[in-house]
């Protein structure tokens, strides 16, 4: 199977969703630096197809609630998602 074939399988359902993570520092990271990682990911995920962005530790204790919602927010944002209901 190429690369292009294996692409158009997971756009269209067929096979896994590859899974991609954080890297450890994200959550404690400066917030342009999120915001530069996202928009990596999101332009990646344009080109090859779609992902699961996860963090394999979970969302760490010091992250705050005002906090995970704004990367929440900015990856929303940066998907063109900010008004799908349903979307995170």
């Amino acid at each position: 199977m190429t690369k292009r074939e294996w692409i158009k399988n997971i756009i269209e359902g067929r096979t896994d969703i590859p899974v991609a993570q954080h890297w450890g520092g994200f959550f404690n990271s400066q917030t342009r630096q999120q915001e530069v990682y996202l928009q990596k990911m999101v332009s990646l995920s344009r080109k090859y197809g779609r992902f699961i962005l996860l963090d394999s530790g979970g969302v760490p204790e010091t992250v705050t609630k005002t906090d995970f919602e704004r990367i929440i927010e900015l990856s929303r944002h940066l998907r063109g998602v900010e008004n799908a209901k349903g979307c995170v």
